[in-house]
């Protein structure tokens, strides 16, 4: 079994920034397919990127049968880091191959992608943002974004991290 305590990011400052929202996922019922889009831009520090790999890497680790998840990476650009998977070695592996890069954070880009992906998989679809900024530069509003959600059954959970001094979640 899963506790909060699994999934909470250990940051470098000491703080746990995330357990509330990481108890409010592990409370739900599990997703059948989950695309995790992980933001990489540069307003995000080295330690909180990792500190969120590890975290999803502890998530992974706990799938169940008939579950997948898929990974996006975005900054300027959104670029699928992995596939659906239910193999945990293969996701874990793609995750270690993402890194900072960009200056800009495509947030609702990302999501919109994540949310294409998802359609006519069945079951339960799920959207995991992890983000520490606000949207800079994509070409569809946060308001397609909800709509694209309701019209494909999809739910959203978002995570925020925060930045480095200057970015919007410093």
């Amino acid at each position: 079994d899963s506790s909060a305590a699994d999934y909470i990011l250990s940051l470098p400052s000491g703080k746990a920034v995330v357990a509330d929202r990481l108890t409010e996922l592990l409370d739900q019922p599990r997703p059948a397919s989950m695309v995790v889009a992980l933001d990489t831009s540069r307003s995000l520090s080295p330690s909180h990127l990792e500190a969120a790999k590890n975290s999803l890497a502890r998530y992974v680790d706990r799938l169940q049968g008939g579950e997948q998840v898929s990974l996006l990476g975005f900054n300027d650009t959104v670029e699928l880091a992995s596939g659906f998977t239910s193999d945990r070695e293969a996701f874990k592996s793609s995750l270690s191959k993402v890194n900072l890069a960009g200056q800009k954070t495509e947030l609702y880009q990302a999501m919109l992608y994540g949310i294409e992906n998802l359609k006519g998989i069945p079951g339960q679809r799920t959207l995991l943002v992890i983000t520490d900024g606000k949207d800079e530069g994509s070409a569809v509003s946060l308001e397609q974004v909800i709509q694209a959600a309701r019209d494909n059954g999809v739910r959203i959970l978002a995570i925020g991290l925060p930045g480095l001094p200057g970015s919007p979640m410093a």
